[in-house]
Parts: C-alpha cells; structure tokens; sequence
C-alpha cells in the first residue's frame, strides 16, 4: 500500500473515530436529541463529500466547512456529564453489535459511551512489532516504510 494512501486511510479513521464520539456525546447531552442528530448527519455527509473528493486535503478541513448548529444548546456541559470508558475486544462484527446497545443503553441513563479509537489499537500492534513481540518479516524497504507511518501516525495522533 502506497504510504498516501495508508495517510488517508488514517485521516479517516481518525474523523471517524472522533465524529463517533461527538455522536456518543450529543445522543447524551443535546436538549433536541433529533434536531441535534440532524445537523450531525449532515456535517458528517458533509465530511464523507470531503474525503471522497479528495482525501489528501481531508484533514485540512476549515470551520466554515462545517458549523455547530448554535441554536442546539446542551442540557449539560461536557466536563460535567457523566462518561465511561467501554474497552475490549475489536475482531468481530458482534462485538461491535454489542458495544452499539450498550452506547444505547448508556444514554438513556444520561451517560456518554466513550470507545477506544482504532488508532489507539494500530498503536498498540505497531508498538508489538516495534518491541519484537510480533515477528514482522520487513525488507529494508518495507522497515522503512513502517518506522515512517510511525513517525506521521505520531505527528497526525498529536495534531
């Protein structure tokens, strides 16, 4: 895989991971529950335009491409709500059926669901290669295409 598209492929999952939990948190602490999930909906169409034009600028995305609706004020401030943390395992389709009740669930007592992101768990198996625990069977070019994601799954996880 060409590294612009394993950046793409990044910036992706990171969007996707974060619109997640602004989706998790509204479903929690919007007044209009269906008024907020509307303008969620439609930002988020708005980023799958974006990406799908053009990946490579996906990140790069200005505050007027997408806005807040200001006249959906919270119940509650974010610091203030009550959060908890789901871990566990990733692999299968069911897994992820049962972590989505339980988001359900959770919300209809007031509580955002918070899931691990996927790059958190890419960081956990590249760190497995990096430290030996998983033998990878690297050349030299592909050693040094895996210390590079490293080095911008780094910088992007920190921007």
């Amino acid at each position: 895989m060409a590294m612009t598209e394993v950046l793409n492929a990044l910036k992706s999952m990171i969007v996707s991971d974060v619109m997640e939990d602004v989706k998790n948190a509204l479903a929690v602490l919007a007044r209009d529950k269906a008024g907020a999930m509307k303008v969620f909906e439609t930002q988020w169409e708005k980023i799958k335009v974006i990406f799908s034009e053009n990946a490579a600028r996906a990140c790069i995305m200005r505050s007027k491409t997408l806005r807040i609706a200001r006249g959906h004020s919270p119940r509650h401030k974010l610091s203030e709500a009550k959060i908890v943390s789901l871990f566990g395992k990733f692999s299968s389709a069911e897994s992820i059926f049962h972590v989505r009740t339980s988001w359900e669930r959770l919300a209809k007592r007031d509580i955002i669901a918070k899931r691990a992101h996927v790059l958190e768990w890419l960081t956990y198996c590249d760190y497995n290669v990096k430290k030996g625990i998983y033998e990878a069977d690297f050349n030299v070019r592909e050693n040094v295409e895996f210390r590079l994601k490293l080095a911008l799954q780094g910088a992007m996880k920190r921007r």
